[in-house]
């Protein structure tokens, strides 16, 4: 099922704040430059690399006047992916260029944390358990996380941040650990998916113009 602007704008923005209402003006602000950022930059790699396989929002070009563009559910997830990088305060060239790189695995990891059992991600019992186990207490009992990473501090230095995807807490903690120096920004997946789902699910699409 596809979303049209609106109601990605409106989930989104309720997902980020639950006691809001319609996205205020300098949310929107915010969602456009990301949105136009992406269509805007050309998908190719660094120094002549192959091109990019798509774009971070958009399922395709979406070229021509008068044409409605719509959003898968995962867009609009990335969508929110990137509006809480931007409250990490990573640049917005960045945020899109790393969702533009990891879009295969990270539309992978969304696909299987809807898959979930939701009756199992959201049992109290079980959040305790994952909890007291050393895992974030992160409201469901399998977080999984989007993890930007520089290593510009560390031993071995990558000359840019990056991001990568991990499933468990565990795995995660590994990896920030391996490396002294490592700096990393951790974005919780699963209750965020789940709870974006049921916010595009209370949308309705409205036509271009004003509101009424």
């Amino acid at each position: 099922m596809n979303f049209k602007r609106n109601q990605i704008e409106e989930a989104v923005y309720q997902t980020m704040d639950d006691s809001a209402g319609l996205p205020s003006p300098a949310f929107q602000a915010s969602t456009k430059r990301l949105l136009d950022l992406d269509r805007k930059t050309p998908l190719t790699g660094r120094a002549g690399a192959p091109a990019m396989t798509g774009f971070a929002f958009f399922s395709s070009p979406g070229e021509g006047s008068g044409i409605e563009i719509t959003y898968s559910e995962y867009e609009a997830f990335a969508l929110l992916a990137g509006l809480r990088l931007l409250e990490h305060e990573w640049p917005q060239g960045f945020v899109v260029k790393i969702l533009r790189e990891i879009r295969s695995p990270f539309e992978k990891e969304h696909r299987r944390i809807m898959r979930l059992d939701r009756m199992k991600l959201f049992d109290p019992k079980r959040v305790w358990e994952t909890t007291m186990s050393g895992a974030f207490d992160a409201g469901t009992s399998e977080p999984a996380f989007l993890m930007t990473v520089s290593d510009m501090r560390a031993r071995k230095p990558n000359t840019e941040p990056y991001a990568k995807v991990f499933k468990d807490s565990r795995s995660a903690f590994e990896f920030q650990l391996e490396m002294p120096g490592r700096s990393c920004t951790w974005l919780e997946l699963t209750k965020p998916a789940w709870t974006l789902h049921d916010n595009l699910a209370r949308t309705f699409p409205r036509s271009r113009g004003r509101r009424s």
